[in-house]
């Protein structure tokens, strides 16, 4: 088979992984890697697509044809094979999220022992990730400021840190005074000109200034 036929077929043949990697991609975040990872993990989730496709439709007696296709130019690509491996890449998505939001796999070493990780990709990502946090200090480094409130929305780990704050108050970081207050505060900083503090108080009625 010409080479650059085969390569033609196995980037049509890997949609499935393609739209599995989109769907996790876009329920958890990008996350920062080298792009063979991506590769593999697109390839991954490609056949296990069409292994689902196989063994769904084997249990009706119809043969899977994609990997005959894959090696074979004569045999057309199989459209409707990857239109429902597609389909069923989009639940294989959901399902991953899944084990990444509650780091099934990572619960699983730690129930057996094989590992302490938290799973997170960093200690950014496992700060904002903990049940517990609430209300809490933003020590803005940058302005000088602090930022008592909810946070909404916090950026991806490795990039710039963003934060959407609802129902802040501001305070001086020098001085401690009350300011003013806002409904929703979004910013953006280095991730140096932040620190983040979780206060021992439980409610904000009951918030001392700083």
């Amino acid at each position: 088979m010409n080479l650059s036929v085969f390569l033609i077929r196995i980037i049509f043949l890997a949609i499935p992984g393609i739209v599995t990697a989109y769907v996790f991609e876009k329920l958890t975040g990008k996350r920062e890697g080298k792009d063979w990872k991506d590769f593999i993990a697109i390839a991954f989730f490609s056949l296990l697509s069409y292994g689902f496709y196989a063994v769904i439709v084997a249990c009706f007696k119809v043969k899977a044809t994609f990997l005959n296709a894959l090696f074979d130019e004569k045999i057309p690509i199989p459209w409707s094979e990857v239109l429902w491996a597609s389909l069923i890449a989009i639940l294989i998505g959901y399902v991953a999220s899944y084990f990444e939001k509650y780091k099934i796999i990572t619960n699983v070493g730690h129930f057996i022992r094989a590992s302490n990780r938290h799973g997170d990709e960093d200690v950014w990502d496992y700060f904002h990730n903990i049940p517990e946090v609430e209300w809490v200090f933003v020590r803005d480094h940058k302005l000088d400021l602090i930022y008592y409130g909810t946070i909404s929305v916090f950026s991806d780990s490795g990039m710039t840190r963003e934060l959407l704050m609802t129902d802040v108050d501001v305070y001086d970081n020098k001085a401690g005074g009350f300011l003013y207050s806002v409904n929703v505060l979004y910013f953006s900083r280095d991730r140096y000109d932040l620190t983040i503090e979780i206060p021992k108080i439980e409610k904000k009625e009951e918030k001392q200034n700083v």
